[in-house]
């Protein structure tokens, strides 16, 4: 759909310079711009200009709009990856369809059941790591972020069985190729060379294991506890069941956005905690108040933690920003913006707003026990009616990893200064995945048997 001639907010002109430096520095450019232009303007990218906001009352004005309004962004390079049925990619009634057969696992009782498992995979997993050698804290994160998925989704109990998905998983994330993405005639298998071809044979190990879970959760649905289940037994409005494609679909979704992103979220929160020894010792108090067991109820409730993981959300947003395409006309001031046209929020930039966080670039968990932020000015889970499903479970997930390994591991950074936020295949994490370095053997507290 192409847009229709009309007076756009003004920017930057297209340039083969703009292009470079937005892959080279994407976060560098979006200071020079919002410096240059403020916070609306038109960004003239290859795929077409994208109006580009950071101010809360347009951002308003995008998410109460008719959700009918919006197509999905670039659907074309994400679907070979994520799946056709992928709530990332459905609109209209369809979107609300998943969404509200998805949503449940993700909140209330069902997610807080997954509580002790989460904590039991921390100690395990930390209980490995070798003391004296620099490790990527991103990566340990992604271990374990990735065995919760794992655990919690698909039932899975058997380190063996784990190890080996994990690793499956793995391969299928580490053959994504941003030319494959972008560049459409490159999607051909070249006689089983090329990344394409590479990608492909990914996915068809991990599909096996989805197949084989699948028919093990029909075949035996009884006493199990996991989302493959509940989704298993799921029925739509009209009483229909989701079909084997749209579970793996959502299931290669669910690995995909609910692992990379929370690791990334908890490698930035331990930089800064060992960044911060103040902070790092408040958080250690708040746990040491709730006596030597705490519940994971307990802890997730404790305020201070919670703050220092928001902060943490608000200064390193996993995702700079978001973007729609419109089907109708929209108003955001004193533009019509046509159909066809983009509309993109910078979160990145809206979180470093210094009207509503003074000092920005600074670390301040404080802010988040002093002011209630409206979902327009603090979204690092995007927002509107597509805001992430899981949110609620990533932020219980970080506080109780972090409450976890912070009263056992005896850790230091290996680069104490400011690390740039580096892109991530969709996303941006820690330059070198925020190293640091563990000083003394981790002492298990419980029995670690998966």
């Amino acid at each position: 759909m192409t847009p229709s001639i009309c007076k756009l907010p003004h920017g930057p002109k297209s340039g083969l310079g703009l292009s470079i430096a937005s892959l080279r520095d994407p976060i560098g450019l979006k200071y020079r711009l919002v410096a240059q232009f403020g916070d609306l303007f038109t960004f003239p990218s290859p795929l077409g200009p994208i109006i580009q906001t950071t101010n809360p009352q347009d951002i308003q004005a995008i998410f109460s709009a008719d959700p009918g309004s919006f197509d999905v962004f670039v659907k074309q390079f994400i679907a070979p990856f994520m799946g056709a049925s992928s709530i990332l990619l459905l609109t209209g009634p369809k979107h609300t369809k998943a969404r509200k057969v998805l949503m449940p696992p993700f909140h209330g009782a069902r997610m807080r059941a997954y509580g002790e498992t989460m904590r039991e995979i921390t100690e395990r997993q930390a209980a490995g790591w070798e003391v004296g050698k620099s490790f990527s804290t991103e990566k340990k994160m992604a271990e374990i972020s990735l065995e919760v998925i794992i655990r919690t989704v698909f039932g899975l109990t058997d380190i063996a069985q784990i190890a080996h998905f994990s690793r499956l998983t793995r391969d299928y994330i580490d053959s994504f190729s941003p030319l494959i993405a972008f560049f459409l005639f490159l999607r051909h298998n070249f006689c089983g060379i090329g990344p394409w071809a590479k990608l492909q044979r990914c996915r068809r190990r991990v599909d096996e294991v989805l197949d084989a879970e699948l028919a093990r959760c029909k075949r035996s649905p009884e006493g199990r506890q996991d989302i493959l289940s509940l989704l298993v037994a799921a029925r739509y409005d009209d009483g229909s069941p989701m079909s084997d494609d749209e579970i793996k679909d959502q299931l290669l979704t669910l690995l995909f956005a609910g692992h990379e992103t929370t690791a990334i979220a908890l490698s930035w929160a331990l930089y800064r905690l060992y960044q911060r020894e103040d902070v790092r010792k408040r958080v250690l108090q708040e746990l040491e108040s709730l006596g030597p067991s705490p519940t994971p109820e307990a802890i997730a409730k404790l305020p201070y933690l919670e703050a220092v993981c928001h902060e943490t959300l608000r200064l390193h947003p996993v995702t700079l920003g978001l973007a729609r395409l419109l089907t109708q006309p929209l108003t955001l001031r004193e533009y019509t913006l046509p159909a066809g046209a983009t509309v993109a929020v910078d979160i990145y930039m809206l979180h470093r707003n210094p009207a509503l966080y003074p000092e920005p670039e600074s670390f301040q968990p404080e802010r988040f026990l002093n002011r209630t932020y409206s979902p327009f000015e603090f979204m690092p889970f995007g927002g509107g009616h597509r805001r992430c499903i899981g949110a609620a479970f990533a932020l219980y997930e970080m506080k109780l990893v972090l409450a976890t390994l912070l009263p056992l591991a005896s850790l230091r950074l290996v680069h104490n200064r400011e690390l740039k936020a580096v892109p991530r295949s969709f996303v941006v994490g820690p330059e070198q995945g925020a190293p640091m370095v563990l000083q003394s053997p981790i002492l298990p507290t419980r029995s670690l048997s998966a």
